[in-house]
């Protein structure tokens, strides 16, 4: 059972200023921590706008009309909605920064959550769903171009991978590659390389020519360490 920090926000037990200052905090994180969270799914200059919205409606509802308390309603559900939103894409970071560091331990992963300004943060236990995932998968290299079986040409390694029908293919969330330069007898292998993909038709790109091993994991949830998983048989493939 592996633990990740999950960001999480409860507006229900929170009154007007304390969802303005949230997401106030909230965006003035996402701003100054721009590098690690790049592409929020609403950009700050437009959630900035929610929170000034809200502010703005919940001030004219204290002492104002049913329709300035209907526009407060509005602006806070636009911006409870757009906080769940950026919420949910820092949640989606650390669990990337955790799938391609498996290494990362639990502090690094918390501080990537407290950075953008969110106090509300909770240990979540991920099952280990690999165990169910004993079949493992089928690869077979596809030629770029039309030539001989097994040959990638231009830099680039393409793998197809084709699932067990064992497989719930909608469990799969994505695959976990690695490849390496052959080396050759007697010399030690060489290390492997990782690439993750959500598509069965992957592609390595910008490699040097030579012969190259790869295998490949699914992985139904949560990366877990590559001791958890049921790698398929080394293939190779020629880059040219």
């Amino acid at each position: 059972m592996k633990r990740l920090p999950v960001a999480i926000i409860n507006t229900k037990r929170y009154k007007d200023d304390q969802i303005i200052i949230a997401a106030q905090s909230l965006h003035d994180g996402l701003v100054a921590e721009a590098v690690t969270f790049p592409a929020p799914p609403i950009l700050v200059a437009a959630f900035q706008t929610l929170i000034d919205n809200y502010q703005a409606a919940a001030v004219a509802a204290v002492k104002g009309s049913k329709t300035d308390t209907a526009n407060k309603t509005n602006a806070k559900t636009a911006l409870i909605q757009g906080m769940k939103a950026e919420i949910t894409y820092v949640n989606q970071v650390v669990e990337t920064t955790y799938n391609t560091t498996p290494s990362v331990n639990y502090a690094i992963l918390q501080a990537l959550i407290l950075s953008v300004g969110i106090k509300d943060n909770k240990p979540v236990t991920r099952p280990n769903t690999l165990g169910n995932t004993r079949t493992p998968v089928v690869l077979t290299s596809i030629a770029k171009n039309p030539g001989p079986s097994g040959t990638n040409i231009n830099g680039v390694l393409k793998v197809r991978v084709v699932a067990s029908k064992k497989f719930d293919s909608g469990a799969i969330k994505y695959y976990y590659i690695q490849y390496r330069v052959k080396a050759v007898s007697p010399a030690p292998a060489n290390p492997w390389f990782n690439v993750t993909s959500t598509s069965t038709r992957i592609q390595v790109t910008d490699l040097a020519a030579g012969i190259y091993e790869y295998q490949v994991a699914p992985i139904q949830g949560v990366f877990l360490g590559k001791n958890q998983l049921n790698f398929s048989q080394i293939g190779e493939a020629i880059v040219t």
